[in-house]
């Protein structure tokens, strides 16, 4: 069979690739840098830089001078650093804006490569792409959503009879081996490839092995033979089988982790990611409903795990939509419509199977130009061209294209410089832990918490709510820390509270923080 001549034209996974760049590094530029934890990454990738290892100690704050750390994110920090050290945070943004795009133009090319039509494709991302960016940040966990996505593909094509096993163990264990230093989520890739290999086991005992139950107990022994040698992969890390203890560790924290607005499930009360994410779950239940197809089981029960997971905390949502809309392309290819074919024997409205055939006609005619136009020449021209605007301090061509920094409205300015230029004493500064990462990267000074919850353990959290909260006793709790100022959020309660107190002072404020100062 001739392959079709390629053309170096965009085709509409292009135009994806491109809209999302264009939301997260044009329109919206300060939305992936909205997180402080940034910060507390870009500072262990610039230690690892300096001194050629993973750090084994605290190296953030100074309540816990020399305290043993575990940086098991230490390779998306040494990438982070390194991408912040030749093209700025401008860089960093480019690049994971980048990453995101990427892979919402691979579920895009994913989607029409199962028969998924274009206009019903081109919802289906736009619509996935809003509900996934609820969580679409500067942080390690872009690297799992590019994850979920190899192993779920891959574990399918298998499956399905696509991918050869050898490829697929190679690509899985190839993949974990790099994943498992990213981000934790790596797990999710176990969990993928033991839903696979628990249906897999289940239609062969429950099936006769002549209809198909050999056939599935075959593929069980390999997707087997792929989840150990993805537990041989994981340890290429620099904590060895000591890592799962340190997630199981970070996971029991559960008081701490509900808490988190990150971690709390989605509320369904109107905001558009929220409603995306409903629009997919209708999705996924219309397409069963009308598909003229078995649906793959274990794409079932991991669209069902992951949906879980997304109810669950709000941050899973990115994951779940990188599962459910392949399956939900599978389900609506093989839907047929009242006006495929006979409709004008079936009824009068002879109209209808016009515009059907029309509709038809058209969905043709965009697959073949589309088939054509797969060199995706233009993301990669519009990455390499950003990145050189970024490495030279966002400018291109004498004028300034780029800027990418965190937002004024939610990240402290004036009050960080307060604190440099009166040489405030860090090891006396009470901050908000969301910042703190963020303060101590642009500051270069310790600070007294940020969001890394398994590090400071449940009791020194607790400690911090309760001031933050002003339970009774947290007067008592800023005195027993010695501290001398506090960087806040405008109208917090804490803040309110500080500005009636004598005994503070507030000496400086932005659109962001109030900073006080101990009155002596």
């Amino acid at each position: 069979m001739v392959k079709p001549r390629l053309y170096p034209l965009p085709d509409f996974g292009d135009v994806i690739f491109l809209l999302v760049l264009n939301l997260l590094v044009f329109a919206l530029p300060h939305f992936m840098l909205g997180d402080g934890s940034t910060g507390w990454h870009l500072v262990t990738g610039q230690s690892i830089l300096e001194t050629h290892r993973v750090p084994t100690q605290d190296i953030i704050s100074y309540t816990f001078p020399g305290a043993p750390w575990v940086a098991y994110e230490w390779l998306f920090d040494l990438f982070a650093a390194l991408t912040e050290k030749f093209a700025g945070l401008n860089g960093l943004v480019v690049a994971c804006s980048s990453i995101i795009a990427l892979v919402m133009l691979l579920v895009y090319e994913r989607c029409r490569r199962v028969g998924l039509n274009f206009p019903m494709a081109a919802f289906l991302v736009i619509v996935g792409s809003l509900a996934s960016s609820v969580h679409w940040l500067a942080r390690p966990h872009i690297f799992s959503i590019l994850g979920v996505y190899i192993f779920a593909t891959s574990l399918e094509s298998f499956q399905q009879g696509k991918l050869s096993k050898w490829k697929m163990l190679g690509i899985l264990s190839a993949c974990t081996a790099v994943w498992v230093n990213l981000h934790p989520g790596f797990l999710l890739g176990f969990a993928l490839t033991i839903i696979y290999l628990a249906c897999a086991l289940a239609t062969g005992i429950l099936i006769k092995r002549d209809t198909g139950g050999g056939d599935a107990l075959t593929k069980a022994k390999w997707f087997g033979a792929t989840f150990v040698s993805l537990l041989i992969a994981s340890m290429v890390n620099p904590y060895g089988a000591q890592l799962f203890g340190y997630i199981g560790h970070y996971l029991q924290n559960s008081e701490v982790l509900h808490a988190t607005n990150e971690f709390a499930s989605p509320v369904f009360h109107g905001q558009v990611q929220q409603s995306c994410l409903e629009i997919i779950f209708l999705l996924v239940i219309i397409g069963l409903a009308m598909t003229a197809k078995r649906p793959s089981l274990p794409q079932l029960m991991s669209c069902l795990a992951f949906g879980h997971l997304a109810l669950s905390g709000i941050r899973n949502a990115p994951v779940f939509v990188i599962v459910a809309l392949p399956f939900i392309a599978d389900l609506f290819s093989q839907v047929r419509l009242p006006f495929s074919t006979g409709m004008a024997e079936a009824t009068p409205a002879h109209w209808l199977e016009s515009l059907g055939q029309r509709f038809r006609r058209f969905c043709e005619g965009f697959d073949q130009n589309e088939e054509a136009c797969q060199m995706h020449i233009l993301p990669v021209v519009a990455v390499v061209v950003l990145m050189i605007a970024s490495a030279n301090s966002g400018s291109l061509c004498g004028e300034r294209i780029l800027d990418c920094t965190p937002s004024p409205s939610t990240m402290p300015t004036k009050t960080l410089d307060y604190i440099r230029d009166n040489h405030l004493d860090p090891k006396q500064g009470f901050n908000y832990d969301n910042w703190g990462g963020y303060i101590r990267y642009r500051l270069g000074i310790p600070v007294f918490i940020d969001d890394r919850l398994d590090f400071y353990g449940k009791n020194f959290y607790f400690e911090y709510g309760m001031i933050v909260q002003l339970e009774p006793g947290w007067a008592q709790l800023l005195d027993k820390h010695k501290i001398g100022w506090i960087l806040f959020p405008k109208n917090n309660q804490l803040s309110r509270q500080l500005k009636e107190d004598r005994r503070w002072k507030l000496v400086c404020e932005d659109q962001a923080a109030d900073l006080f100062e101990r009155v002596n």
